[in-house]
């Protein structure tokens, strides 16, 4: 069984490769850090906790599977990005129901909310919402083991956002 300080740790190993990955992308290129010092944080929360949160921030009582903070510009400047928060039990469960491992979930939820933490918003327009659905399927190509391809045509993991859009 997996700890919360192996499930951390994990989370932190991949996010450098997106940080590693994304460190073209405009907000890295106009502002922060030169040095590449990038930080963020990462929890892991209860049901109960992420309920909380999700109800002081969208007003609905219940848990949802991520929940990104990005920095106000002031602290993004200085190299942090925000905080990623995930909802282990919520996690587990589209895990179970899509027939993947928590692994697989875990990174999927993760570089869903680090897109977040840039400024990406597939809420804003039909528009943002394909070009971060087409990142967000990037870089999971670019990230997970060769062993999480779907298909001989090379089909990588199917992003949050592809998730809830094809209503599969």
């Amino acid at each position: 069984m997996r700890t919360p300080k192996k499930w951390n740790l994990d989370a932190q190993r991949r996010i450098r490769k997106l940080l590693e990955l994304t460190q073209n992308i405009s907000p890295f290129m106009e502002r922060g850090p030169q040095d590449n010092e990038w930080e963020l944080g990462l929890a892991f929360l209860s049901e109960a906790e992420m309920t909380d949160v999700y109800f002081k921030h969208k007003g609905e009582k219940r848990a949802t599977d991520v929940l990104s903070f990005p920095s106000v510009d002031f602290h993004f400047n200085q190299g942090l990005l925000g905080e990623i928060l995930i909802c282990m039990p919520v996690l587990k469960q589209q895990a179970k129901e899509r027939g993947i491992t928590d692994e697989m979930e875990m990174m999927i939820l993760v570089t869903h909310g680090f897109l977040h933490l840039l400024g990406f918003d597939h809420e804003k327009s039909k528009k943002e919402a394909k070009f971060m659905a087409e990142l967000e399927s990037a870089l999971l190509s670019a990230i997970v083991p060769k062993s999480w391809v779907k298909d001989s045509k090379g089909k990588c993991l199917e992003g949050l956002i592809e998730r809830v859009h094809s209503c599969n």
